[in-house]
């Protein structure tokens, strides 16, 4: 009964501090640091850029946020992230 308590709280503390990290990670294409994110993107691929790094900060930024914030969806979220 304990280790399964203390395995439940193990796992809600991993869960949040990986959706902490999506989320802080997934800031970082969205604020200043958009021009070294931008570099990672290859020049051959046919999307703008800037377009490409927006819209990977608002899906790293969404998982995270969901990770944390969908607890009776968490399968879910752990199959989509």
């Amino acid at each position: 009964m304990v280790s399964a308590m203390v395995s439940a709280v193990v796992r809600t503390v991993l869960r949040w501090l990986l959706g902490a990290a999506l989320f802080g990670a997934g800031v970082g294409p969205l604020t200043a640091q958009r021009e070294e994110f931008r570099a990672q993107v290859p020049r051959w691929f046919p999307i703008d850029e800037d377009v490409v790094v927006v819209i990977s900060g608002i899906v790293e930024s969404a998982v995270g946020l969901a990770l944390i914030l969908l607890v009776r969806h968490r399968g879910v979220v752990g199959t989509v992230g």
